[in-house]
C-alpha cells in the first residue's frame, strides 16, 4: 500500500486556517471586511479577553438567506468572484472564500442573518467546523458573527498567543485601520463591556483621522490630491514636525484596502528630502483609487501588501503629491516675513553718507606700573582686613592719600595708619607688576618679564636674591627641532612650571597652571556627540548618549526596587492626548511605570496627565521621554516571557530618558555624566550592549607615535 493519502477536509482547513487565522484580530479583518462587501455602513466590533475567548462583528449590510448561510462556510465559496478574468480585476476586500471555513475550524461559530425582504433570520450553529445546525430566529437585517473559544481544538496555535492586552491592541489597530480606509462607515469598538471608541460615518477624511489619532495630530496635518484618470492620490501628511520614530503612523490605502508598501514609505520619505532627520518618519494617511486591472492584490495571504503593475509611475506621483503640498505649506510659512530693506543690498561704498562714524574706545585691561599713582591708597574692602598674595601680607587702612616721607615695608607688619596704607599700596604694585610678568612670559617675553621680577624684589628690599634674568637660547628653524631650556623667573608667591617644550607653532610653551588630575576630565566634546576625556592613565573616548543611557537604566532599576521611589510632583501637571493605539500600550505597561516613580491618571477619553515623575527626570521633557517610549514599544516585538518584558521596557525607558546625540553638554554637565558613569554598575555598556567608552592608554600613544617600541 502505498505511503501517499489524501487529507480529510477538516485537517485541511486547519492547515488552511494556519495561513488565514493568525490571531482573533485575523478573524476580527475577515468578518469586517465581509461586512463592508455586504455594503454596511454600520459596523460594532466586541470582544473579550483580548479576543481570545469571544468576538462578536454586528453590521446592518444586505444579509443572507437560510442557503447562503449554509454555502458561506464550505471552502472556495464565495459571491464575489464569478469568473478567471474577475481575478484579474478584483474591487472587493475578500474574494477567495476561504474566511469562514478557516474560522468554523478552529472554533465555535454562531451565526444570524436575515435579508431586508425576509420575514425571518437565519441562525447557523457550528463547532471545529462540524455538525452545522440552522434554525430560524428573530433578528434584525444584516449579520451578527459571534466567534468563541478561538483554537480551542488547536492547543499549539492557542500557545502561540500573547497576552490578553496584546491581542486587545491587535485588534484595536486592525479596526483602526479598516476605519481609516473607510470613513463612509461608523465604527463602534467595545472591549470587556467597555467603549473604546464609537465613530459617526462622515465623507471627511480628515474628521476621521481626528477622530482616532485626536485634533491635536489632524489639525498639523495637510490635505494632498492628485487626480488622473486611471490613478488618483488624495489623503493627508503631516507637518515636518509632527513627524515620529517609528513608520506604525503611516497609512496606505489601496482601493479601500490597508496595506503595507515600504517603497511608496520611501517616497513619502523623500518628499520630505531634509524637513525632517533621517531617523524619523513622516505621519500619513494616503488613499491611493487606481484601476482594478493595474493592482494585483492576491500576492500575501492575508492580503496585507499588493502589486502595481507600473510601479515607477505610483512612485513617482506620491512623492510629487507630497512634494507639491510641502513646497506650498513652507511658501506660506514665509509669507509673513517682513521684505529686506533694499539699501542693504546697495555695496557698502555708496552708502558711507549713510555711516555714521564712531571713535573707537581703547579698553584697558591691565594698569601699567609706571602710570600707578603713589600717593592714592586702593579702597580698602573692610578695616583691618588682609591683604597678600604669595608671601606678601599687610594691613589696609582707610583710603585717602599718603604722606611721601611714609616708609614701610610689603612684608612686614604695619606699626601706623600711614604705614599700613604704604604696605597695601606696595603690595598693590606687587601684584600688577605680578600679572604683567605672567603675561610676558605667556607671550615668550622673558627678558622683559625677567626685569620686571628684579625690580619687583628690589622695590621689595631683596637685592640680590632676586633671580637674574637669564638670555634664552636663539629658537630653531624647524618648529618640531628639540630647543634649549630659557631660564623662567619666578615669580613671587606663584608657582611657574618650566616652559621646557616648543609649541608647534614655533613660539615658545606658555605659562601652564599645575593641575592635580582628579578621576575622568573631560577635555572637549566632538561632533556634541563624544565626550574626550583624559585620567592617570590615557585618552578615553565617551558616547554621550551611551553612558547616560547605562547611568540612567541603573537608576530607574534603584526606583523600582525602592517601595517608595522618590518622586518629584510637578506644579502644572503635564497633559498626553494618545491614539487609541498609544493608549492601549501605556495601559498595558502603566503598572511598570508607577513603580517607577510616575503618576499617570486618566483625564477622560484617550487623554492623560502626569502628576508625578520620578526626581532624577526633572529637567528631562516628560512628554517626549513618555512618547519616545510608547514609539519604541509600537516599532517592536517585546519579549514574551514576562522577566525578559520588563527588562525590555526598562531599557527603553533610560533610552529615552538618555541624552541625545548632538546635544551640546557644558564642560559641568560633561564632568557630571562621567563622575556618575564612573559610579554605576556595567558601565562599560549600555542598555543595548554597545560600549560606553573606548580607552587609548599614554603608553599605546606613545608606541603610535614612535616614541616606545
Amino acid at each position: 500500500m502505498g505511503s501517499i493519502r489524501v487529507l480529510p477536509d477538516q485537517l485541511i482547513n486547519q492547515i488552511a486556517a494556519g495561513e488565514v487565522i493568525e490571531r482573533p484580530a485575523s478573524v476580527v479583518k475577515e468578518l469586517v471586511e465581509n461586512a463592508i462587501d455586504a455594503g454596511a455602513d454600520q459596523v460594532t466590533v466586541e470582544i473579550v479577553k483580548g479576543g481570545t475567548e469571544k468576538i462578536v462583528v454586528t453590521d446592518n449590510g444586505k444579509g443572507m438567506d437560510e442557503m447562503d448561510a449554509r454555502l458561506a462556510f464550505e471552502r472556495h465559496a464565495t459571491s464575489k468572484l464569478r469568473d478567471r478574468e474577475g481575478l484579474f480585476r478584483i474591487g472587493t476586500l475578500g474574494f477567495r472564500g476561504e474566511a469562514l471555513a478557516s474560522i468554523a475550524s478552529v472554533s465555535e461559530v454562531s451565526l444570524q442573518t436575515k435579508t431586508g425582504d425576509a420575514l425571518g433570520g437565519v441562525k447557523v450553529v457550528m463547532k471545529g467546523g462540524k455538525d452545522m445546525d440552522v434554525s430560524a430566529t428573530g433578528c434584525p437585517v444584516g449579520t451578527k458573527f459571534e466567534i468563541s473559544n478561538l483554537f480551542f481544538n488547536v492547543p499549539a496555535r492557542k500557545k502561540f498567543l500573547k497576552t490578553e492586552q496584546t491581542e486587545y491592541r491587535h485588534v484595536l489597530e486592525t479596526v483602526q485601520d479598516l476605519a481609516l480606509a473607510h470613513p463612509e462607515v461608523s465604527f463602534r469598538f467595545v472591549s470587556n463591556g467597555r467603549t473604546a471608541f464609537d465613530l459617526l460615518k462622515t465623507e471627511n477624511m480628515q474628521a476621521r483621522i481626528g477622530g482616532l489619532f485626536g485634533k491635536a495630530i489632524s489639525e498639523e496635518m495637510l490635505e494632498i490630491f492628485y487626480g488622473g484618470q486611471a490613478l488618483n492620490v488624495s489623503g493627508f501628511v503631516g507637518k515636518p514636525h509632527t513627524a515620529r520614530a517609528t513608520r506604525k503612523y503611516q497609512y496606505f490605502l489601496v482601493n479601500g484596502r490597508p496595506v503595507t508598501d515600504h517603497r511608496l514609505g520611501y517616497a513619502v520619505k523623500e518628499a520630505f528630502s531634509s524637513l525632517i532627520p533621517g531617523s524619523q518618519y513622516p505621519v500619513f494617511v494616503i488613499s491611493i483609487k487606481i484601476d482594478p486591472k493595474m493592482v494585483d492584490v492576491n500576492v500575501h495571504p492575508r492580503k496585507l501588501e499588493v502589486r502595481f503593475v507600473n510601479p515607477r509611475e505610483v512612485f513617482r506621483v506620491v512623492k510629487s503629491t507630497v512634494a507639491a503640498a510641502l513646497s506650498k505649506e513652507q511658501s506660506m510659512m514665509t509669507k509673513n516675513i517682513p521684505i529686506r530693506d533694499k539699501n542693504l543690498d546697495v555695496p557698502a561704498f555708496l552708502r558711507k553718507e549713510k555711516i555714521t562714524p564712531t571713535e573707537s574706545q581703547k579698553v584697558e585691561v591691565e594698569e601699567a606700573a609706571s602710570e600707578y599713582d603713589e600717593t592714592i591708597a586702593p579702597p580698602a574692602p573692610a578695616p583691618a582686613a588682609t591683604f597678600g598674595f604669595g608671601g606678601f601680607t599687610g594691613s589696609q587702612s582707610s583710603p585717602g592719600r599718603i604722606s611721601q616721607g611714609g616708609s614701610g615695608s610689603v612684608f612686614g607688619a604695619a606699626s601706623s595708619p600711614s604705614s599700613a596704607s604704604s604696605d597695601a599700596l606696595q603690595a598693590r604694585k606687587a601684584y600688577l607688576i605680578k600679572k604683567r610678568a605672567e603675561r610676558l612670559i605667556a607671550q615668550g617675553k622673558t627678558e622683559e618679564a625677567a626685569r620686571l621680577t628684579a625690580s619687583l624684589g628690589e622695590a621689595a628690599g631683596l637685592g640680590a636674591s632676586a633671580p637674574a634674568a637669564a638670555t634664552p637660547a636663539p629658537q630653531p628653524t624647524s618648529m618640531f627641532a628639540p630647543t634649549a631650556e630659557p631660564a623662567t623667573p619666578s615669580v613671587p608667591g606663584h608657582k611657574l612650571e618650566s616652559a621646557a617644550a616648543p609649541s608647534i607653532f614655533g613660539a615658545t610653551q606658555s605659562y601652564i597652571a599645575t593641575r592635580e588630575p582628579q578621576g575622568v576630565m573631560p577635555l572637549a566634546q566632538v561632533k556634541n556627540s563624544y565626550i574626550v576625556a583624559e585620567d592617570a592613565e590615557g585618552i578615553v573616548i565617551v558616547d554621550q548618549h551611551a553612558a547616560h543611557e547605562r547611568v540612567m537604566l541603573e537608576k530607574f532599576r534603584a526606583a523600582e526596587a525602592d517601595r517608595e521611589p522618590a518622586q518629584q510632583r510637578l506644579l502644572a501637571p503635564v497633559q498626553l492626548d494618545l491614539n487609541f493605539r498609544e493608549k492601549a500600550i501605556l495601559d498595558e505597561n502603566l503598572d511598570l511605570m508607577r513603580s517607577l516613580g510616575f503618576d499617570l491618571n486618566e483625564f477622560g477619553g484617550n487623554t492623560y496627565t502626569v502628576d508625578a515623575i520620578p526626581d532624577f527626570l526633572i529637567k528631562d521633557d516628560i512628554g517626549a521621554v513618555i512618547r519616545g517610549f510608547i514609539d519604541d514599544l509600537l516599532s517592536e516585538q517585546s519579549p514574551r516571557e514576562a522577566h525578559r518584558r520588563h527588562e525590555h521596557i526598562l531599557h527603553t525607558l533610560a533610552c529615552k530618558a538618555a541624552t541625545k546625540f548632538g546635544r551640546r553638554l557644558t564642560s559641568t554637565e560633561q564632568k557630571s555624566l562621567l563622575d556618575q558613569l564612573s559610579k554605576t554598575d556595567g558601565a562599560s555598556s549600555c542598555a543595548h550592549g554597545r560600549p560606553t567608552t573606548i580607552r587609548l592608554s599614554f603608553n599605546e600613544l606613545e608606541q603610535k607615535f614612535g616614541r616606545k617600541g
